[in-house]
């Protein structure tokens, strides 16, 4: 599973998100404010970032966590980078675009949190939270830490795509509520 939705989140970020500059507030997001900013192309910065995630999550979530976020981390730079470097043509209409995505991103979240490992994005951080806040709901706390980063998306890219961003925040913390809720077990 932890494979399986390291592809399809891969997929549904380098066919759908970055080719719409779309700022959903995830590391891929990060990585395209920081290509906006330095010359360092996405893909390059998107792994810098995965890097010091997989580091805290060493620190704060211990070696099992570790190790499949390991996995998840080198799944998806790998496929990342491939489709990211195919250059396809897939984009169809913004708000289809969204919808696709949210659907293959939400998927991809669910099957690696619900085999115990991270995807290595800012769920590391959340899941950190929910560790010594066992009371915080997961989805809630990974949209929180999103808008933060859809904020500093405002400087570099501007208003129209943090606002797809934000829309697309909410259905996919949305879907991947209902996945945890009804089909995790």
């Amino acid at each position: 599973m932890i494979v399986i939705g390291n592809i399809v989140m891969a997929f549904g970020y380098a066919e759908f998100m970055v080719p719409n500059r779309f700022i959903n507030g995830g590391v891929t997001s990060l990585a395209q404010i920081v290509n906006h900013f330095a010359p360092l192309d996405i893909p390059m910065a998107n792994n810098f970032l995965l890097g010091g995630l997989l580091v805290l999550a060493l620190i704060f979530l211990g070696k099992e966590v570790f190790a499949k976020s390991l996995l998840s981390s080198i799944i998806y730079s790998l496929f990342f980078t491939l489709f990211y470097n195919l250059h396809w043509e897939l984009v169809i209409n913004p708000l289809i675009d969204l919808l696709i995505a949210s659907i293959l991103i939400s998927f991809g979240y669910f099957a690696c949190l619900s085999s115990n490992s991270s995807t290595v994005g800012v769920d590391v951080l959340a899941l950190i939270i929910k560790k010594f806040r066992p009371q915080v709901n997961l989805s809630y706390t990974i949209r929180q830490l999103n808008c933060i980063v859809l904020i500093l998306g405002l400087v570099s890219f501007g208003i129209l795509p943090v606002v797809y961003g934000i829309g697309f925040t909410f259905i996919y913390s949305a879907e991947l509520k209902y996945m945890l809720e009804h089909f995790n077990k």
